[in-house]
This record gives C-alpha cells, sequence and structure tokens, in this order.
C-alpha cells in the first residue's frame, strides 16, 4: 500500500514541475526566443509547439489529445489490471503518465505544448523540448531496461534447471 501511495506521487511532481517551468518561461521569454545559458550549447526557448515529439506532425492537436488520453488510460488499465509488477516498470509508468498528464493539459488549456530545454552545437540542434517530455523519455527507457532485466532473469532461471 505504501508503494502505491509513494508511486502516485510520482506522476503528481512531474505535473507540478512541468507546469512550473512551463508558465516560467511563458511569463518571462516572449514566443519563439531564445536566451543562451551556456554559450551555444545550452539555451532556453519559448517554442509553442503545436505537433507530437521533436515537434513532428502526425496530426492536427485533437489527434495528440485522442492519443494522450489512450495512453493515460492504457496506463490506468495496466495500474488496475496488474497483480504484480516490478518497482521499475511502475515507476516507468508513472513518469509516462506525469509526462502524458503535462502535455496534455497544456494542449487543452493553450492548444499548444511549450518547450523551452534548447541543446546543440551551432546549427546542429536537438529539438527544444520540456520536463514533461524528458520524464517521458526515462519512463520508456526505464521500461525497456526492465524488459531486458526480466528477460536476463528468466533465462538465468531456466537455465538452472
Amino acid at each position: 500500500m505504501r508503494k502505491k501511495t509513494v508511486l502516485s506521487l510520482l506522476p503528481i511532481a512531474v505535473l507540478t514541475l512541468d507546469q512550473i517551468t512551463k508558465v516560467l518561461v511563458r511569463n518571462s521569454i516572449p514566443p519563439n526566443v531564445t536566451r543562451r545559458v551556456l554559450g551555444d550549447f545550452f539555451s532556453i526557448s519559448n517554442v509553442r509547439n503545436r505537433g507530437g515529439a521533436f515537434g513532428t506532425q502526425l496530426g492536427s492537436s485533437y489527434f495528440y489529445i485522442a492519443v494522450s488520453i489512450a495512453a493515460i488510460a492504457l496506463i490506468f488499465l495496466y495500474h488496475i489490471k496488474s497483480k504484480r509488477s516490478s518497482t521499475l516498470v511502475d515507476v516507468s509508468l508513472m513518469l509516462i503518465l506525469g509526462g502524458a498528464l503535462g502535455n496534455l493539459s497544456d494542449r487543452i488549456a493553450l492548444g499548444y505544448v511549450t518547450d523551452f530545454l534548447d541543446f546543440g552545437i551551432g546549427e546542429l540542434r536537438w529539438p527544444a523540448f520540456n520536463v514533461a517530455d524528458s520524464s517521458i523519455t526515462i519512463g520508456v527507457i526505464l521500461l525497456l531496461l526492465s524488459n531486458f532485466i526480466e528477460k536476463d532473469e528468466k533465462d538465468r532461471t531456466e537455465g538452472c534447471t
């Protein structure tokens, strides 16, 4: 029970941090303006992203809202139906959930997602992203890692018989 309580705080923390940082950026940097922080390597920009991850354009804003809601519903469904899952899987899903909620709230309230973390060298730049995107990415990496760990443990267990 305590584990689920602690885990339920993770998406709330991600959502809160995501929204606070986005409000700070929107209130201090005009749209499409960049402020250098570490030379040319790291800047904070105010980018209005009406597309998907890394600026992809796979559909309208409604498409991304629907995908976000579907992802959130699947995470809740998995969490409810799962009889036992590892802590790593739970943490990864809660990070994905927090990120999905952060970007979804932007899309519903503003019609776009505020991206602001800007890394690169010269013209070679990674697309701007935000705390929610980072949380989703880390969550997906941890989820993939958990699959490798579980497979490795299963292979070792089967090898012992």
